[in-house]
């Protein structure tokens, strides 16, 4: 977001009170025609009629200039306590924002809901420092969202340059969060781009082509997961090897692994291999 909607607010009603200001200076107490009628009993006004309240600002707006510099913060011993007093001041637009966002509105809720996430990661560091509860400061500073759905966003907040892709939404976000757990650089630019895509020809796709590439993202996303886990075994079972130290939990691990890739080899093979006649020994009827 360009400009911060606060201020724009805050701006506007300004500009608002200048005018009226100026239409004052010339005002007149007494209606000009008798059968004038003031402005409170205007056709159609309604005496008892509450004032409609102003409308709320769209869910991706919330995210402000000021929360934009605040997740580019790493927390240290310096800056903590600025961090705790920008976080408390953040937490209750965002869990307003995000809990009262439609069922349907998971493209929009993309953005705030990631910097919920990195908001509670960074509050729960600067909270370290200071001693205190972490999971209180939730229940306190997002009463509407709730620990689990926090918890939740703050893995979406974890992926690599995760940012300028937000337009994909909550659901399509939570789902990569689950494959792209220590991953680096830009995972989900380098997803679209095996496809040929980069994010602009992303953004610019429309529902149902989206829902098609979709797909074929998720697939490509748990090949990886699984080439990823298989990399991180073999090399703890190098390791255990090399240092002659594997313990009862190591040995079992390996045993499951090696299960695994027996299974995959009897399925490659099955898939592959022509089904054998029956043996012809000439005298069998």
């Amino acid at each position: 977001m360009d400009k911060n909607f606060w201020a724009e607010e805050l701006d506007e009603s300004r500009r608002q009170g200048a005018k009226d200001m100026e239409m004052a200076d010339g005002y007149d107490d007494e209606p000009s025609d008798e059968n004038d009628e003031p402005d409170d009993v205007a056709e159609g006004y309604d005496e008892e009629q509450e004032p409609e309240p102003d409308p709320e600002p769209e869910v991706a707006e919330v995210v402000t200039a000021e929360m934009e510099e605040l997740i580019r913060i790493k927390v240290d011993g310096n800056n903590y306590q600025e961090v705790i007093r920008k976080g408390n001041l953040f937490a209750p637009i965002l869990d307003r924002a995000v809990s009262g966002m439609d069922e349907n509105a998971s493209k929009a809720a993309g953005k705030p809901i990631t910097y919920v996430g990195r908001i509670a990661i960074m509050m729960k560091a600067a909270l370290k420092r200071e001693g205190e509860s972490f999971t209180e400061w939730v229940e306190r500073a997002f009463p509407n969202i709730g620990i689990r759905a926090v918890q939740g966003y703050m893995k979406i907040a974890k992926i690599p340059g995760v940012y300028p892709w937000t337009f994909l939404g909550k659901n399509r976000l939570m789902k990569l969060a689950r494959h792209l757990v220590g991953t680096d650089g830009d995972p989900i630019g380098d997803l679209f781009a095996s496809l040929g895509l980069d994010r602009e020809a992303v953004a610019a796709m429309k529902r149902d082509e989206l829902a098609d590439t979709w797909a074929r993202v998720m697939a490509k996303a748990e090949r990886n997961r699984q080439s990823s886990t298989m990399a991180k075994k073999m090399a703890a079972l190098k390791k255990g090897l090399e240092a002659e130290s594997l313990s009862d939990q190591d040995i079992e691990s390996i045993k499951q692994f090696i299960q695994g890739l027996q299974d995959l080899v009897a399925k490659a093979t099955q898939k592959n291999r022509p089904v054998a006649k029956a043996p012809d020994f000439g005298g069998a009827k």
